[in-house]
């Protein structure tokens, strides 16, 4: 595969991405005094952008000033990209701006979605150049319960090595970008986890890419949208398919794992639910097959 730059710190020994927002939040200062190129290299400019998701309004309000300064400093360096960086954080300020000011949060996805937008904006050949810019001149204000992109790369076709990065760029952002149940209630309402689930079981999705999907459950859990996994996507069934389909498969031990993780959160948040010892005798069942 070709080398491409990327927005996220390396992901964990499990395969998933870490807490990407500091507890210190030094993001909102890493950025300054390091040129354009240095900052999107080592993920300063990307952090900063995650900051407009924290879960505290302070900090929501300073990375807020932050960007828009990067902003202006950007669209007066001599980067060579300047002008696409320069769009991307325009149409993320459009919409956080007014969330932030009003006090609201910032949907994880659209920070998400802006943040990996920031390696590709700075390197003309990756594959989603093209593609993201047409988004961006085609959609000026971001729609808060949509996820950006999300359908003109997963309904792309199948076709060669450049659909299988698109692919796996839009799983980094969906990962990143689950966090809080806000977040994954609109990957439910747009059909996010029904498309997934159904391209896992795809026979041409390599086991790198099913990895990634199953990441995203395991942060959709971690968000607090178990019990939305398992009441309304019937992912218990689901799990259970695929280890009937692939019992031998590298990903089959996280299969089980997940199963185990829906248990543990979906019984954190299942007070008064009278139908959860129904859907906990099935994950038990899974998660010890």
């Amino acid at each position: 595969m070709k080398p491409r730059p990327t927005a996220f710190p390396r992901e964990t020994a499990n395969g998933h991405p870490p807490d990407l927002i500091a507890t210190d939040h030094n993001a909102l200062i890493r950025w300054m005094n390091k040129d354009v190129q240095s900052a999107i290299d080592d993920s300063s400019i990307p952090a900063l952008l995650l900051e407009l998701a924290a879960p505290e309004a302070s900090v929501r309000h300073e990375a807020l000033i932050a960007v828009r300064k990067l902003a202006a400093q950007l669209r007066a360096s001599s980067h060579a990209e300047k002008e696409q960086l320069w769009l991307l954080l325009r149409e993320l300020l459009l919409v956080a701006g007014s969330l932030v000011d009003a006090g609201a949060p910032v949907p994880g996805f659209l920070v998400a979605f802006a943040a990996a937008g920031v390696g590709v904006q700075a390197s003309p050949a990756h594959e989603l150049y093209a593609k993201l810019n047409a988004f961006l001149l085609r959609e000026v204000r971001w729609d808060v319960d949509k996820v950006p992109l999300l359908h003109g790369v997963l309904r792309g076709p199948p076709a060669g090595e450049a659909w299988y990065l698109e692919v796996e760029w839009m799983l980094d952002v969906l990962c990143v970008g689950a966090r809080s149940v806000a977040d994954v209630e609109v990957y439910w309402r747009r059909g996010v986890f029904q498309e997934l689930m159904s391209l896992y079981a795809s026979s041409y999705l390599p086991e790198n890419l099913q990895a990634k999907i199953l990441c995203l459950m395991f942060c959709t859990a971690d968000a607090g949208g178990a019990l939305l996994l398992v009441k309304r996507c019937a992912i218990t069934g689901w799990i259970k398919a695929q280890l009937a389909l692939r019992p031998t498969s590298p990903n089959a031990s996280e299969l089980r794992r997940l199963a185990g993780r829906l248990l543990e959160a979906g019984g954190r948040s299942s007070a008064g639910d009278a139908n959860w010892d129904i859907y906990k005798e099935l994950l038990v069942s899974v998660k010890d097959a």
